[in-house]
C-alpha cells in the first residue's frame, strides 16, 4: 500500500502516515524497514507500507521510503 508521511518525531520515535485511502495510520521506529527510518523533515515523502492489526488498532509496519525518479535539469538552449 502507498502513503505519505505526515510527520515523524525522532525524539519520541513515532509519527503518522496518510494512506492513499485517506486513513491516518500511526508508525513507530520499529515499523520501518532497516535503513528507511526518516531523518530530518519527512512531511510529504511518499512511502510504501503494510498495515497490521493490534489491540490498539491498525498500525503501519514494513514501511520504506518510496524511491522517487530523479528529474534531470533542463538544458538551456543557445540563442542562434
Amino acid at each position: 500500500m502507498d502513503g505519505t508521511m505526515l510527520f515523524f518525531n525522532q525524539e519520541k520515535d513515532y509519527g503518522f502516515i496518510r494512506t492513499a485511502d485517506g486513513e491516518r495510520i500511526a508508525v513507530n521506529r520499529a515499523g520501518f524497514v532497516a535503513g528507511h527510518a526518516p531523518e530530518g523533515s519527512c512531511a510529504g515523502m511518499p512511502v510504501h507500507l503494510t498495515l497490521a492489526e493490534t489491540d490498539e488498532g491498525r498500525i503501519a509496519c514494513g514501511v520504506s521510503m518510496a524511491v522517487q525518479a530523479e528529474h534531470g535539469r533542463a538544458r538551456r538552449r543557445s540563442a542562434r
